[in-house]
């Protein structure tokens, strides 16, 4: 059966179940509707231009529930479409009017005001053309930032009455001093005047998941809701309990396996910057094992209960499900629902984990042994988690999801200024050295400044901002690396701002990672810290099966591959990347000369490329480019790719040495009195149904300076 149809008929008997109301999710209709609003819907024959309904949207694989604004309204092959799109997004749907379930003509808000909505009327014509346009916008340049930093976006969300906008800024800066006046230790102050304790202040402690801790501060004067928030309260204790207790079972599994395994996040945390396992709130429990354990620990968790979960109910594999590359899928245990997350790496480099898990600590909680991250690796990784919840600095991306910066996540930033004064007499040096050593140096100064502009440079933020002009000094951070277009408060009442904010971050991110690297490679060459390159001498290194020779030619220099295939997956990348000393002039650059190997083991042949525009792009979606082009699939990419015939190395199905060679002009090393540098690195990518399956450098380091002199 289409899934839109059983969608479509189990919303109706949820409708019928509920008088016709909704609860609203998502951010696509803001400052209109609201994640948590309810909306009460009218079923009708036909629906105008300006209307909001909802109905159910085709996705890729799946239906989803919508609540939009029609924007156009089109026949096609004798059937009716409703175009519809969210007043907060840039991409429309083409929805069969069958499909359109009915129209929005009240909602409730988190604060428990009711709006009657009467669509369309004028100022609802006036946004459809706003929408139409930023729609046009987005179609026409196929970039979303375009498309929500344009003026009819900023128009669409100006024109909301001020109360949709104030509410939610409101709640943020009560909870925020609230905040404060605990991690102070002083007495809970009475309510800012004219402010309420309303349903909707509550509403965003449990989005911002502080309940827990703030719930001392926040029942005073609060009248009906101080109950409720009791109970609240209780319910996350006891949910608390049961997830250490089964932590506890799988760390005792884990033990006896001989995994080694740290706790961290969620429980750790709570201990860490609390003294209380229970209080801060989470989700799951997450442990950090080698990724080579990955297939033990599935079997264990198996033998406890746990599986995986979707619309197909619990289910098992035999191999592990990968979520991301250095995260499994959750597993979800079938009784009591209790979630596990198995993490191959915290910095997002699974080559650290080893040396994270030598570190490692052990505590004791309620009689139960668990080993967890030092202190200094522990506030690195709070620092760092922070950081890629609120900015997108690792695998997520504004450019991927928009709305990222709307989700920001409040507990994070308690989380760091009770730290800031807990652990005051931890060294900085010893925290930026850390911070350096698994390159996770640019979360942290944006994470601590974040956190010290949050409270206002309050007197509890004294080590945190000390900590954050270090980093600062030892970067040589420019003014414009660091001083962001908005505040913090700015950021907090307009979701508009928010994802400037993020576009902003996102472009500082780029530049502060290329100029940190380009600085660290620098020092690496004023210590002599290099290889060097005599005429006719050649340069081996072997290492996850690849053996790389490179030398010098009367064209320049040669760089020469050899690809044990043998313990490869069935289709694997080459990337060879080499620096351009001579193009890093200033931040921004993207100075790589990147050149790329696919090896296809079923078929037996390879395919040289290089890319035309100097970039430096993260893997996983270096390899979405390069499997495009090799299957013909997506759009065009962003930049050019160009890539050889097929070269066959082996009969079909066998696996055998793959060969190739990468050349460089001698000119293209621009070099100055007979001598330069060429600063490079050789990354072998594993697949897995064409997306990165595993990451693997075939330098001993990461990236390996060869000096080279020309006659």
């Amino acid at each position: 059966m289409d899934s839109r149809k059983i969608l479509k008929t189990l919303t109706k008997m949820k409708l019928m179940q509920s008088d016709n109301v909704l609860n609203v999710g998502g951010f696509s209709m803001i400052p209109l509707l609201v994640a948590g609003d309810n909306i009460r819907i009218k079923e009708q024959d036909r629906y105008k231009v300006g209307d909001i309904v909802v109905c159910v949207a085709e996705k890729p694989g799946s239906a989803a529930l919508v609540v939009h604004r029609i924007i156009y309204i089109r026949r096609k092959e004798g059937k009716l479409f409703y175009i519809t799109k969210g007043d907060n997004a840039i991409a429309a749907e083409h929805i069969e009017s069958e499909f359109c379930l009915g129209k929005v003509i009240e909602i409730t808000n988190k604060n428990g005001k009711r709006i009657t909505v009467n669509t369309p009327s004028e100022s609802d014509m006036e946004i459809v053309q706003l929408s139409r346009e930023v729609h046009s916008l987005y179609r026409k340049t196929g970039d979303p930032t375009i498309a929500f930093s344009s003026a009819p976006h900023m128009e669409i969300y100006d024109r909301a009455p001020d109360y949709l906008k104030e509410h939610v800024f409101a709640s943020q800066k009560e909870m925020i001093k609230r905040a404060a006046e605990l991690i102070r230790g002083d007495e809970p102050s009475p309510p800012t005047p004219g402010f309420e304790f309303t349903r909707d202040f509550y509403a965003s402690l449990a989005f911002h998941r502080v309940m827990n801790v703030l719930e001392p501060y926040v029942i005073e004067s609060s009248g009906r809701f101080g109950k409720h928030i009791k109970l609240s309260k209780a319910r996350n204790l006891m949910a608390a309990r049961k997830r250490l207790k089964k932590a506890g079972e799988i760390a005792d599994a884990f033990d006896a396996a001989g995994i080694s395994y740290i706790i961290f996040k969620g429980i750790a945390s709570s201990c860490f910057i609390f003294g209380d396992p229970n209080i801060r709130e989470c989700d799951d429990v997450d442990f950090l094992i080698m990724p080579e354990e990955v297939q033990r620990a599935h079997n264990i968790l198996g033998e406890l209960g746990y599986s995986y979960h979707d619309e197909r109910g619990f289910y098992r594999t035999e191999i592990p499900e990968e979520h991301y590359h250095t995260h499994l899928e959750p597993y979800i245990h079938e009784k009591d629902c209790n979630t596990v997350e198995l993490h191959t790496a915290i910095f997002t480099q699974e080559k650290y984990t080893a040396e994270v898990l030598a570190n490692r600590k052990q505590i004791e909680i309620d009689g139960q042994r668990f080993f967890v991250l030092r202190d200094i690796e522990m506030f690195i990784c709070q620092l760092f988690i922070t950081a890629v919840d609120d900015y997108g600095t690792a695998n997520m991306t504004y450019e991927m999801d928009p709305n990222i910066f709307l989700q920001l996540k409040f507990r994070n930033y308690l989380d760091i200024a009770f730290m800031g004064k807990k652990y005051s007499n931890l060294s900085p040096e010893e925290i930026i050295e850390t911070a350096m050593k698994y390159n996770v140096n640019f979360q942290m100064f944006f994470a601590l400044d974040f956190t010290c502009k949050m409270f206002d440079d309050a007197d509890f933020t004294e080590f945190l901002r000390l900590l954050r002009d270090r980093f600062k000094a030892n970067e040589q951070l420019e003014e414009s690396m660091y001083n962001l277009p908005v505040g913090i408060q700015d950021c907090l009442r307009s979701p508009f701002k928010m994802k400037m904010n993020g576009k902003a971050l996102c472009y500082l991110r780029d530049c502060y990672n290329f100029s940190s690297h380009w600085r660290r490679v620098q020092k690496r060459i004023e210590n002599g810290d290099f290889l060097e390159m005599k005429p006719r001498e050649v340069y081996e290194v072997t290492k996850e099966g690849v053996t790389q020779s490179i030398k010098q030619s009367s064209i320049g220099v040669i760089a020469d591959l050899k690809i044990n295939t043998e313990n490869r997956t069935d289709e694997f990348i080459v990337v060879f990347k080499r620096l351009l000393e001579e193009k890093c002039a200033k931040p921004g650059d993207y100075a790589y000369d990147v050149r790329i190997l696919y090896i296809n083991k079923t078929e037996g042949y390879l395919r040289k490329g290089k890319i035309m525009q100097n970039m430096n792009l993260a893997s996983d979606e270096l390899t979405e480019h390069v499997m495009n082009y090799v299957r013909k699939t997506g759009k065009k990419s962003v930049f050019s790719l160009q890539l050889g015939k097929k070269q066959h190395f082996g009969k079909k199905y066998e696996t055998t040495e793959a060969k190739a060679k990468f050349y460089f002009r001698k000119s293209d090393f621009l070099p100055k009195n007979g001598a330069n540098f060429m600063i490079f690195s050789t990354v072998v990518l594993d697949l897995k149904d064409t997306k990165l399956r595993t990451e693997n450098f075939a330098n001993e380091n990461n990236e390996d300076i060869l000096k080279i002199s020309f006659d």
